[in-house]
């Protein structure tokens, strides 16, 4: 939890009620390789925190996984529509490594941000960083090449391609897995 707390604290300083309440709420687990903490149709009850492990969320589009994020320690995984809606989702979030997340459910998250103004401030600067991330993924599907995308993953994000297969990347990127190949051929230098 230490790490949670680190985090946190580097957004904004938790005070020590919030820190009590955190503890008194936050739970955690370890899943193994292959684990979901969402399926489709599954209604997203909780936010998570990484401590430790890889995960991807994807959609199923005529039958076929079409990767949509991979998430690595320290970040937070949340099925946006789903958890802020309180309705079934469409994504499945699975865990491609061994791992340990701490999570908190979205009643219990309400009550931090009711009781707790910093919460609200560490919530929103969270809400903003997301957000541009997902602006920079859209822009980069709309806008770059193919091989633009793989450079860019590469200089941002070389962990993914530890913990997942081409075919994951590949459909990440929006390509397919021969495009993948060729580009990689290429021997990219970053």
């Amino acid at each position: 939890m230490n790490k949670l707390f680190l985090f946190l604290d580097s957004i904004y300083p938790l005070s020590e009620g919030l820190r009590k309440a955190l503890m008194e709420r936050l739970q955690v687990v370890e899943l193994t390789k292959k684990d979901f903490i969402l399926k489709e149709g599954q209604i997203s009850h909780n936010i998570y925190f990484i401590e430790s492990g890889f995960f991807k969320s994807y959609h199923l589009k005529e039958g076929k996984e079409i990767t949509q994020w991979f998430m690595k320690e320290g970040d937070v995984i949340i099925s946006v529509n789903s958890f802020y809606k309180q309705q079934r989702g469409y994504e499945y979030i699975q865990s491609m490594t061994d791992s340990i997340v701490h999570f908190i459910s979205y009643d219990e998250l309400q009550f931090l941000y009711k009781n707790f103004a910093e919460f609200n401030f560490i919530g929103r600067v969270l809400t903003e960083q997301y957000y541009l991330l997902s602006e920079e993924r859209l822009f980069g599907m709309r806008k770059q090449k193919a091989e633009e995308r793989y450079q860019y993953l590469l200089q941002k994000n070389p962990e993914i391609l530890k913990h997942a297969s081409l075919t994951d990347i590949a459909s990440y990127l929006g390509i397919s897995l021969e495009t993948l190949s060729r580009i990689r051929a290429k021997k990219i230098i970053i």
